[in-house]
């Protein structure tokens, strides 16, 4: 359909004929909506399939997931899952995912009398040591001072 309108546009600027400039800025016009109408449906598209998958990520953080997962679950390949996390985002799967266990690792340590250990394994963090680790680069300081503070 684009194609055949791309054809008579260029037909009428070549013929030279009285109203050219008119038909084919008309033309033109259509064009150019429907590739942008095109664009943004596949915008709102991919913009309803992040929501799917970071409610999925926000409801089942505290279980093991990885891109592979989340690509069987939504039946998409991990990279094209990935893909659309970071765009919409600005981080990996991955990271989003360390992002909100964090999150719920300082509510719990300001809300809870749960141990360090506890809050990990209830964020998904299957090794203590990399919970601490990567709390630390994440806040500046390790949970145990998080909490003290």
């Amino acid at each position: 359909h684009l194609e055949q309108k791309c054809t008579i546009a260029e037909r009428e600027y070549s013929r030279r004929l009285i109203f050219n400039e008119g038909v084919t800025s008309g033309l033109l016009s259509e064009i150019l909506f429907e590739c942008a109408r095109f664009v943004k449906s596949d915008v709102i598209e991919s913009s309803d399939k992040v929501e799917k998958i970071l409610d999925y990520i926000h409801t089942n953080f505290d279980k093991p997931i990885t891109n592979k997962d989340v690509g069987n679950i939504f039946s998409f390949h991990p990279n094209y899952i990935n893909e659309l996390v970071s765009k919409n985002t600005g981080v990996s799967l991955h990271k989003y995912l360390l992002q909100v266990r964090i999150a719920r690792a300082i509510d719990l340590i300001e809300e809870s009398d749960k141990s360090i250990s506890e809050i990990a394994e209830t964020c998904g963090f299957q090794n203590l040591y990399y919970f601490s680790r990567y709390f630390k680069k994440t806040t500046g300081i390790s949970p145990t001072d998080f909490r003290r503070k």
